[in-house]
């Protein structure tokens, strides 16, 4: 998740247990998997090859928007149903 959307704000790790097992005082992972390779979300969606270039670089925007991992920065549901690509998305 880390390596997809970035790291995760310092305040709110700081708010969970453990995490210190997990992330230094910066918030960055103390171990990773070497035999996973950091992907985006457009090069995700890209490999399903089910989207044209535009339609992922929309859908990969809206995702990034549900995914934030700030809960301060967090869209609500109602912000979400109002977002331009999804209304575009939803349109007949």
């Amino acid at each position: 998740m880390v390596q997809c959307l970035g790291p995760f704000p310092l305040e709110f790790l700081e708010h969970c247990e453990d995490w210190g097992k997990y992330f230094d005082e910066k918030g960055t992972l103390l171990h990773t998997n070497s035999n996973f390779a950091p992907s985006t979300l457009k090069d995700i969606l890209q490999g399903f090859e089910v989207l044209n270039e535009s339609e992922i670089l929309g859908t990969a925007a809206f995702l990034r928007k549900c995914l934030t991992l700030d809960p301060k920065l967090q869209p609500s549901a109602q912000e979400l149903l109002k977002d331009g690509w999804l209304l575009e998305f939803l349109a007949p």
